[in-house]
C-alpha cells in the first residue's frame, strides 16, 4: 500500500545542507549532511505509518511524496554523476524502512547490490548511534557513518550492507528512508 503525503511542510529541504564526497576506487558515495529542515517532522511522520513487514528483520512502508525532493536529489546526480544522470529517473515513491537492530538475525546481513541506477539512504535516528553504511570493492571497506539527516547517495551497483556495531540500537530500531533513481529503458531507447 502507497500512502499520499498531505501534511505540509514534513518534507521540507535544509537551503543550508552540505555536500561532500568519499570514494570507494572508482565509486563515488555523496553524502549530504542537515538535508531536511524540520528531520524531527519526517521521524515522527514515519513513526506514525502502517508498515509491513519486508525481510526477516525489517519493516517498509512506501509513500508519495511531492516532487522537491527528487528535483534536488536530481540536481546532486547530475552534478557528481553526470554519466547516469541523463539514463534515470526518480520511482516516485520513497520508502521508510525500520530495521530489528537487536534481532540476532541482522547479522545475516548480506553484502548486496540494488540493480542499477543511483540509491539514496536518509538517517533518520534523532540519537546519535555508531553505525550506518558500510560500502565493499574487492577487500577494501568504506564505512559512512549514519548521522542523524544525512543523506547518502551511491551508484546501486557499488555493494553494500547496514553496519551496526554491537550493542548499538539496543533500545531501538534504524530508521532510514530510502530513495531510488533506476536507470529507465525508456530513456535508453528511442
Amino acid at each position: 500500500m502507497k500512502i499520499e503525503i498531505f501534511e505540509n511542510n514534513i518534507l521540507d529541504l535544509n537551503t543550508n545542507f552540505t555536500v561532500q564526497q568519499s570514494r570507494l576506487y572508482d565509486n563515488k558515495v555523496i553524502i549530504v549532511d542537515n538535508f531536511y529542515q524540520f528531520p524531527e517532522h519526517v521521524s515522527k511522520f514515519a513513526t506514525r505509518l502502517p508498515f509491513l513487514k519486508e525481510t526477516f528483520i525489517s519493516f517498509c512502508a512506501e509513500v508519495i511524496v511531492p516532487n522537491n525532493i527528487f528535483i534536488i536529489v536530481e540536481e546532486l546526480i547530475k552534478e557528481h554523476y553526470p554519466h547516469l544522470s541523463k539514463l534515470v529517473k526518480p520511482s516516485g515513491t520513497i520508502k521508510f524502512r525500520f530495521v530489528d537492530c537487536h534481532n540476532e538475525e541482522r547479522e545475516k546481513e548480506e553484502w548486496h547490490t540494488d540493480g542499477k541506477g543511483i540509491a539514496g539512504l536518509i538517517f533518520l535516528n534523532e540519537r546519535q548511534h555508531s553505525g550506518g553504511t558500510s560500502f565493499k570493492c574487492g577487500d577494501t571497506i568504506l564505512n559512512v557513518e549514519g548521522k542523524w539527516n544525512r543523506l547518502i547517495l551511491f551508484p546501486m551497483t557499488l555493494t553494500h550492507k547496514p553496519w551496526f556495531d554491537n550493542g548499538v540500537f539496543a533500545d531501538s530500531y534504524r530508521i532510514t528512508q530510502l530513495l531510488a533513481y533506476r536507470i529507465s529503458l525508456d530513456k535508453i531507447l528511442p
